[in-house]
């Protein structure tokens, strides 16, 4: 007898997009400089957030590089429903 679980299925690509544009926007990242620090052009980083596009796993592995983690790490904050915050910033 299988007593083994499903596995748990992983983020939808609007889910992805949408925590993908959370880890940016908390480390206060334009599109713009998202996209140069991933080397990927800043329209498929916009499709990407907004769901439109299916996310390839090289693609979001330079985004992962771009946000300065892995794409486990990306992954485990969205299963965990984990966000992560900007510092507060005197001006």
């Amino acid at each position: 007898m299988d007593r083994s679980h499903p596995p748990v299925p992983g983020p939808s690509k609007s889910e992805l997009g949408l925590h993908l544009r959370t880890l940016r926007l908390a480390l206060g990242l334009t599109i713009a400089q998202l996209a140069e620090r991933s080397g990927i052009s800043a329209a498929i980083v916009e499709a990407i957030e907004v769901g439109g596009d299916e996310i390839e796993r090289k693609v979001l592995g330079k985004i992962a590089t771009g946000l300065g983690m892995t794409t486990g790490t990306i992954i485990r904050l969205w299963e965990r429903r984990v966000t992560i915050t900007a510092p507060d910033f005197e001006t």
